[in-house]
C-alpha cells in the first residue's frame, strides 16, 4: 500500500501502517517532499504509476480535489486519509467508538463544539445513512459547508441543527465532541480564531497557551505580564525573530470570558455525556485537561479505533 501525506500525522500514518502490517502487507510511507503531487509530477500520473506498483493507495491531503483526481485516474482502491473537506476514516472509528460505550449510534445526540470543519462534514455525511441527533454548534462565520448540510437534512434520516449556542446545543447529549480551532494550514489564522471561538471551549480557563507553527518559538501568556499597547500584542510584533499576527492576551486572562469544553459545559450535557475529540488536542484552548482525562472521557478508546476500523475498510477493498 502506499500512503501519501501532503499533511503530517501520527494517527494517519501508524494505524494504516501497523494495522497493514497486522493484516499481512507493507506500507510505503510517501511525505511531503517524496512526490510533491501536483507541483513536480500531476495527480494523475502519480495515481497511475502507483497503481502500477501497489494494492491500495491511501492519501492524506490539503485539497479534496486530489483525492478525486487520485480515485478518477487510479486502477487500485483509494482510500481518503483525510482532506480539506472532509475525514471518513475518523468518523468511521467515532461510530464505532459509540457504538461501543454507549450501544448504539443510531438516536442518540452527537453535539460537535468548535468549527465546522473536515470532521463536521463527515458526521453530516454519516448522519445522511444512519439515523441520530446531529448538532454543531460553531461561531457565526465558521459554519460547515451549506451544500453539505443541505443534502445531509434532504435525506430526511436524522435530525440536524446548526447552531452558535454551545451552552444550549449539549443539553441532553450523549456525546459531546470537540477538534482543533485552527487546523493544520490554517495556523495563521490561528489568533483570529482564538477570539472568533470565545465560549466555544471545553472546560475551565487558567491560563492561555497560543501556539502558531508558524512561529519559531512557543510563545507562553501568563497572567499579569505587561503587555505592550494596553495590554494586547499588536499587529507586526516581532518576538524571538519571527513575526507576529494580530494576538489578543489581555493582563487580566480570567476575565476574557473564555469558555473550553470544560467541566462546567459537560456538566450541562449531563452524567450519561460521553467526551470525544478525534486528536491532536490543544489542551487549554478547546478542551481542559480535566475534561479530556475524566472517567467519561472516551478519546483514547476513539484514537485506538482507527486502526481496527481501517482494517476492516483495506480487507473490504481488497474483496477480503
Amino acid at each position: 500500500m502506499a500512503m501519501i501525506f501532503t499533511k503530517p500525522s501520527m494517527r494517519t500514518r501508524v494505524s494504516f501502517e501497523t494495522g497493514f502490517v497486522l493484516l499481512g502487507g507493507h506500507a510505503l510511507y510517501l511525505g511531503p517532499d517524496d512526490i510533491q503531487m501536483g507541483k513536480r509530477e500531476e495527480t494523475r500520473d502519480v495515481a497511475r504509476v502507483l497503481s502500477r506498483y501497489n494494492d491500495i493507495i491511501m492519501a492524506r491531503l490539503f485539497a479534496h480535489q486530489d483525492i478525486l483526481d487520485l480515485a478518477k485516474y487510479a486502477t487500485v482502491p483509494v482510500i481518503n486519509g483525510l482532506t480539506d473537506y472532509n475525514h471518513p476514516c475518523q468518523i468511521m472509528a467515532d461510530a464505532l467508538t459509540i457504538i461501543e460505550h454507549i450501544g448504539q449510534l443510531e438516536g442518540t445526540k452527537v453535539v460537535y463544539v468548535g468549527d465546522g470543519n473536515n470532521i463536521v462534514h463527515s458526521w453530516l455525511s454519516l448522519a445522511s445513512v444512519i439515523p441520530f441527533h446531529f448538532v454543531c454548534a460553531c461561531p457565526k462565520g465558521f459554519e460547515p459547508d451549506e451544500k453539505t448540510v443541505e443534502k445531509a437534512r434532504q435525506t430526511g434520516i436524522s435530525k440536524i441543527e446548526i447552531t452558535s449556542d454551545p451552552k444550549e446545543a449539549v443539553r441532553g447529549a450523549d456525546v459531546v465532541y470537540s477538534d482543533v480551532w485552527a487546523s493544520m494550514g490554517q495556523k495563521e489564522e490561528a489568533a483570529y480564531r482564538l477570539q472568533a471561538f470565545q465560549g466555544f471551549q471545553a472546560g475551565s480557563f487558567v491560563g492561555v497557551r497560543i501556539l502558531l507553527s508558524v512561529l519559531n518559538d512557543v510563545v507562553l501568556f501568563t497572567p499579569g505580564a505587561p503587555y505592550p499597547n494596553e495590554g494586547f500584542w499588536s499587529e507586526g510584533c516581532v518576538f524571538g525573530g519571527s513575526a507576529m499576527v494580530l494576538v489578543r492576551a489581555p493582563r487580566d486572562l480570567t476575565e476574557t470570558g473564555l469558555e473550553l469544553v470544560d467541566k462546567a459545559l459537560m456538566e450541562l450535557a449531563g452524567p450519561q455525556a460521553h467526551f470525544m475529540h478525534c486528536l491532536p488536542a490543544e489542551r487549554g484552548v478547546e478542551v481542559t485537561d480535566e475534561v479530556i482525562e475524566a472517567p467519561n472521557s472516551i478519546v483514547f478508546p476513539q484514537a485506538e479505533n482507527r486502526m481496527h476500523v481501517q482494517n476492516a475498510i483495506m480487507l473490504h477493498v481488497l474483496g477480503l
